[in-house]
This record gives C-alpha cells, structure tokens and sequence, in this order.
C-alpha cells in the first residue's frame, strides 16, 4: 500500500576561465590596461585584451567590443571577445550582467561570422558565458555547428549548452554533431546535451538514442566516458533493448570507461544491468567516495538483476563514514529486496536477512550533541530511508524488526521515522500475532500534537485494514480527519538519480529523488470502507463520504462511493 505526505562557469577547450577579480595584473592596474587597448602595437592591445577578461571587471566590456569589431588584427579581436567572455563568467557570481548583455551581445553574434575561425571560437564561448540570457542567439550558434573549423563548432555546442532548452530541432542538430570527426566537437557535444536534457521538460528520446550510436563505434577514452556520463544521466529500462551497444566497453582496457559503461548499464536494469553488476560490486570497494556513492545509486535502479551485490552494499554501509555513500546503500537494498519481493524471486530468502540486519544497525546511528546540523540532519535522513528500505522488503522478510518497529513508534522523536514504521508493517495483514505492536499503534491513535499528525494517519489506515470492523472506535475519528485535510499527497517513494559521472572538468554525483502523487484523502476513504460495519448509523461519516464522493478528484470520489456502499450494506 502507498503512504502520504502533506504537501504544503565555465570551461571549455582552448580557454581558461578567469580566476580573480583583482584590480591588477602583472603588476599593471586595470586603467593602465585599458590604456593599452589603444596601442598601436597588436600584440599590446591583445595582451590588454587578454588582462582585462583576467582582472574580470565589467566597465571594459564596451572597450573590448569596440576592439572586436574593429580591430583589424584578428588575433586582437579573438583576444577581446575572449576577454569578453572571461568577464561575465566572473560577473555571473554576483550579478546578472544584463548592461552588458545590451552592450556586447549582437556584436558577439556578428563576430559568429568574422572571417578568422579564432574570433569566431571566442565569439561563441562569449555567448555561452551569458547562458540562458543569450538564448536569442541560439539560430547564430545553430549556423556555427556547421562551421567549417572544429574549434568553432565545438565552442558553439557548449554554448548551446549552457542556454536552456533550446528546442527540438536545436537538439537535433547537436545530435548529428555526435557524428562530427573531431574527438573535441563529440565531447562537448556530449556534455552539452547533457545539460539541454537536464533542462527539458520533455525529454527528447532521440538524445540517448544519439549517444549510443556515438558509443557504438567510438575508440577515443575521453569521448567515451563523456558520452557515457551523459547517457547515465538519461539511461532507463526504455534503452535496454539498444544496450548491445556499448557492451563491447565493458570490456575497455581504461578502467573508468568500464565502470562508466558499468552505470549507464544498472540504470537501464533487466540483461544490461546483469552485465554491470561485477564493475559496481567492484566500484563499492573503490577508495573514492564518490565512486562508492554512484555505484550505490546505479544499484538502486538495477532492479533484481543487483541481488548478488546487496552484501556487497552491507558491507559498504558498515565501513563507510560517508552519509552520501550510507545514504545510497540504504535506499539501493530497500529497492533491491522490494523488486526481489515483487518478483516472487526466492533470492530473497538469502539477500533479505543480510539487508534486514544492515538497515536495522544503520537506524542505530543517531544524531549526537556534537554534530553540527548538516551533519545531524544527514544522520536522521538515513534513519529515515533505513525505515522505509525494512518497508519495502515487505512482510514476512522484515518480520524480524517488527519489536524494533514498535520501540520506535513509542519512544522516537523523528515523526518521519515513526510514519515509515507505519508503513513498514503495511504488508502484514495479521497484527494480532505482533501484540505489543498492535497495542504500539493503538496508542498512536490517542496522540494529539501536530507533529505526529501523519503518523496517527497511517496508524489508523493500518489498523483499519488488518482489524477491519474490530478496528479501534479512534480509528474512524482519525480517519475523518484525515478524509477532511486536503493538503495531503500521495507519497511514492524514494529512489536515486545519477547526475553525472565526472570527468576532468567537474566531479560526478547522484542525488535521493522523492516523488510523490495526486490528492491521498482517497486512502481516508479505502480505509472507511474496510470498517463498514462500525460506521452503520454514523451520520457524520456518511455525510462526509458523501462530500467526497462529489469530489473532482476521481480517485478518491470512487473511493468514498464504494465506502458509502460497504455502509449501507
């Protein structure tokens, strides 16, 4: 049964970002540079370009445009859009540079067009610094994907890139680009519809389709793991029947193209991820905690094809000190052994007891007076996911946790963990063999703060369902309540999400995902249903099943019509 909440810079190839804000540089100040931009000597005005995009400061913009488009030195000009570029990426901390966004951006799309390819290079990365506010350029930058020099086209990528969602014919043209013969352009490429996907409301289902026939045939390592850390943050069981093609880089002699290919196989689950699992379970053990925390992300989505490695994730949650990499471990053997459990798969009557065991001492590591709040809060929210990972296991495999079940919902401060313990006992439809935990939850019910509201929900909802009519009179009370609390939504789950695999340009990581649904007052009226007989003559009840039933949301007016049926039966 499903649970509720209440819902109330850059870098890019041939370029450096700019890495001060100082007012000098090489012992020049910023005006004496200034100054210099009207040398006659070129190479003085390109080192004057050069120094003021490292200085960073936003008053020479419109000197450094006047010099990209008039200069007649090109080299001076590619230096003066570049410079341009460095600017506003320093700017972008502390500001939105819309001035200069006025003053400099046309010019940058006519430089799109300077007959030298360098200008042009500089132009678009210029572009690309101001991101999203530069995507009325996207059509220019379009043209420049088809230039003639890679340079060109591999900077006008990455500025796409850095602009949102800039539709789909846009994506499609970024797509072809795979097939571009420079490693470069490929590269960014990758990495730029990596960051389009990110951003896009509808994804585009050609995008993966793209990357994988890039990888397909594909030699270069760098290329590779870039397309892989790109596709790993699309891959689902959708691709698994194109996951042929990048078997062959399971088997690269570059150990982290492997594991990337490794990641992007898990989160496809079903035979791909069958493949992967030896690279995780490999991977769990790496040094790197970053590694650690991926492979626990990519086992979460595996599915039951990640049943070998679920010792494998008890072990890194004992040893590991690192709240990410714990965090992951938790959820990826709480969905492990639930998709075990879906599939009636008897590997869980072996991977369920060394799980249970693992999430029942991970809910021992309690926040303590010592740590700071990050670190407090990081402990609880993997009590939190430990709680629901014994839920998913489902009953009778988490049988076993049931006296510390009950423990928690009378002596927890956490509501959040005291409301997965309700969940967690949802698949057993028999609590009169678990006494001291029917008497728990019974007591739930007398509670009255705000705080444990949702739990006295869920403790209502159970009891309604295992006990039906022989349910405690409290029950129908507090499902009444609850029927009445429109701010309630449906709660799905937790789960893992990988957004990225690292690279040398940033670092890779994975995030917990939360999802949640539609109105969940239609639960209040499920359970009513369940305890029909103790409502017969409960006027209140019928009248507000009878609002329920009339309302918009079609779940739960089906819900309180059947409630009001089972009432008058």
């Amino acid at each position: 049964m499903r649970s509720m909440l209440v819902i109330a810079t850059m870098i890019t190839i041939g370029f450096v970002a700019p890495t001060t804000n100082a007012t000098t540089f090489l012992k020049k100040t910023h005006d004496q540079w200034r100054k210099d931009l009207e040398s006659s000597d070129h190479e003085v005005r390109r080192s004057a370009a050069f120094a003021l995009g490292q200085i960073g400061s936003p008053v020479a913009v419109k000197e450094l445009v006047d010099r990209m488009k008039d200069d007649k030195e090109p080299g001076v000009r590619e230096m003066a859009a570049r410079a341009v570029g460095d600017i506003i990426v320093s700017l972008r901390q502390r500001s939105k540079p819309d001035h200069e966004w006025t003053v400099a951006g046309k010019a940058l799309e006519a430089a799109l067009k300077d007959g030298d390819p360098r200008v042009r290079r500089s132009a678009a990365y210029a572009l690309g610094a101001f991101g999203e506010q530069a995507a009325t350029s996207i059509p220019s930058l379009k043209v420049a994907l088809r230039d003639k020099a890679p340079t060109v086209r591999q900077n006008a990528a990455w500025a796409i890139g850095k602009m949102g969602d800039p539709g789909e014919a846009t994506v499609l043209e970024l797509c072809a680009l795979l097939g571009d013969e420079s490693p470069i352009v490929k590269r960014l490429t990758a990495s730029a519809l990596s960051e389009v996907t990110a951003k896009q409301e509808k994804k585009s289902p050609e995008t993966p389709l793209a990357l994988l026939k890039m990888l397909a045939t594909e030699e270069d390592d760098v290329v590779c793991r870039t397309g892989l850390g790109a596709l790993a943050t699309m891959a689902d069981e959708s691709l698994q029947k194109h996951a042929s093609k990048i078997y062959r880089l399971l088997g690269s002699k570059d150990p982290e193209t492997a594991r990337a290919t490794a990641f992007v196989l898990a989160n496809m689950g079903g035979e791909p991820a069958t493949r992967a699992i030896g690279h995780l379970q490999t991977a769990l053990r790496d040094p790197d905690a970053g590694i650690q925390t991926l492979a626990a992300a990519c086992l979460a989505n595996a599915g039951v094809a990640a049943a070998p490695a679920v010792e494998d994730l008890s072990k890194a949650l004992d040893r590991s000190t690192n709240a990410e990499v714990r965090r992951n471990c938790v959820i990826a053997m709480g969905l492990i052994t639930k998709s075990l459990r879906k599939g009636r798969d008897p590997r869980l009557d072996n991977t369920g007891p060394i799980a249970l065991t693992a999430l029942m001492k991970a809910l021992e590591v309690k926040a303590e007076i010592k740590d700071d709040v990050s670190t407090a809060r990081a402990k609880e929210q993997i009590r939190e996911d430990a709680t629901e990972a014994i839920g998913n296991m489902g009953y009778p495999h988490n049988e076993k946790a049931f006296p510390l079940i009950g423990e928690l919902l009378r002596k927890e401060d956490n509501q959040m963990i005291r409301q997965r313990c309700v969940w967690a006992i949802f698949s057993c439809n028999d609590i009169d063999r678990h006494d001291d935990l029917k008497k728990a939850l019974i007591k739930v019910l007398d509670e009255t703060s705000d705080p444990s509201l949702m739990v006295r929900y869920d403790a209502a909802r159970y009891l309604a369902f295992s006990l039906k009519e022989k349910a405690p009179d409290r029950t129908a009370v507090v499902l009444l309540h609850m029927l009445g609390n429109n701010g309630l939504k449906v709660f799905a789950g937790t789960g893992t999400a990988v957004d990225g695999i690292g690279d040398e340009a940033k670092r890779g990581g994975a995030r917990v995902t939360t999802r949640s649904g539609g109105d969940a007052r239609y639960m209040a009226a499920e359970a009513l249903a369940w305890i029909a007989p103790k409502l017969k003559g409960n006027d209140k009840a019928m009248k507000a099943l009878e609002v329920a039933a009339k309302d918009s949301d079609p779940e739960l007016s089906k819900k309180a019509a059947l409630a009001i049926e089972a009432i008058k039966k």
